[in-house]
């Protein structure tokens, strides 16, 4: 059984960070941008930099991580299915066409039928669950890595062969397909490319490796790279002008952050990591609820605090943040509330 790295765990606090300001709109200069390329794909990279291809099936693989991914993925759309139902009851709301719509998209597992902006369009997840589109992917990415082990025997060479073709077949989904597919069915060839590069990143161990001249190259070309290709939004398959610089800014944003990370837990701020790996190991719980609870905040702020208060930039952002942190802290506790009451009831 593998321990968990501070690290890795810290890369995922600054990955499920970067989810909140954007789901807020909490800007800074520079930080959303460049941020902004990896804090989808250093999720499935690090998956990868965690994953060791272990003697057992695939219906045993799929098991454990169903139970993983998609047991909450249908307990947290079932919650807030049944919350937004009652909520319409409870306002004298008769039922009507956007409940069906609702619990399609939580069938479909999508946010919409095709790229948000482009009308008309089908807006499938409206309960404030979105962002969960994000358990299915990484369940089905699981399994077509657990599939190409199979496939290669792991054998580097033939693995890499697989990877360039899901590449490939990615690509073709990108460019050709019309619409996001149930289950970002489109997306998960490029999925597992990320997730492939994290199992590569620790095999080659190219966290420990001293590189410095390999590592600014790598960096200017990642800069120059993001500044001709632009902001990307892979939760919609959205990667910029170009899907290679799309993907190298995804893998190579993701590697530098985690070994940044590794570089602090080393030699400087052990206590910071790991205080951040705290927040990264809840990711998967703050990922589903938080749009629930901010806008359970931002309602109440509502209240308190004036408009012409909340028009000004300053005032905004520091509310923002203090939503971000309080989200953040309530999920967590609740988190841990539920689990000792749970292990209390197996007692």
């Amino acid at each position: 059984m593998t321990t968990r790295k501070a690290y890795i765990d810290a890369a995922k606090f600054l990955g499920i960070l970067l989810v909140l300001m954007n789901h807020i709109e909490l800007k800074f200069p520079f930080v959303n941008f460049y941020g902004g390329m990896f804090y989808v794909p250093v999720f499935f990279v690090a998956a990868g930099l965690t994953y060791y291809n272990k003697e057992e099936g695939l219906k045993v693989f799929a098991a454990k991580k169903a139970r993983r991914l998609l047991v909450p993925y249908f307990i947290c759309n079932g919650f807030l299915y049944v919350f937004f139902m009652a909520k319409d009851f409870l306002a004298g709301k008769a039922p009507h066409k956007e409940q069906l719509t609702a619990l399609i998209g939580i069938l479909y597992s999508r946010n919409s039928l095709y790229i948000p902006g482009q009308e008309p369009n089908v807006y499938f997840m409206t309960i404030l669950n979105s962002p969960t589109w994000f358990l299915t992917a990484m369940f089905l990415t699981y399994l077509l890595l657990k599939v190409s082990f199979r496939i290669t025997k792991g054998k580097k060479r033939e693995l890499f062969l697989f990877a360039l073709s899901m590449f490939v077949l990615g690509a073709l989904l990108h460019y050709f397909c019309p619409v996001l597919l149930p289950w970002s069915l489109e997306c998960i060839p490029l999925f597992y490319c990320y997730m492939v590069s994290g199992y590569f990143i620790r095999e080659e161990g190219l966290l420990e490796k001293k590189m410095p001249v390999a590592l600014i190259l790598a960096i200017v070309v990642f800069f120059l790279s993001c500044e001709f290709n632009g902001s990307a939004n892979i939760s919609v398959g959205h990667l910029g002008k170009s899907l290679v610089a799309g993907m190298y800014n995804g893998i190579f944003s993701s590697f530098f952050i985690i070994w940044l990370l590794k570089q602090l837990e080393i030699k400087i701020a052990l206590k910071l990591t790991e205080f951040m790996a705290g927040f990264g190991k809840h990711t998967l719980t703050i990922l589903c609820y938080h749009m629930l609870v901010f806008a359970f905040g931002q309602g109440v702020l509502q209240i308190i605090i004036p408009e012409t208060l909340m028009e000004q930039n300053l005032i905004s952002r520091i509310v923002k943040i203090f939503i971000i942190i309080i989200t953040t802290v309530v999920i967590i506790l609740v988190e841990k509330i539920v689990s000792t009451l749970s292990e209390r009831r197996r007692l």
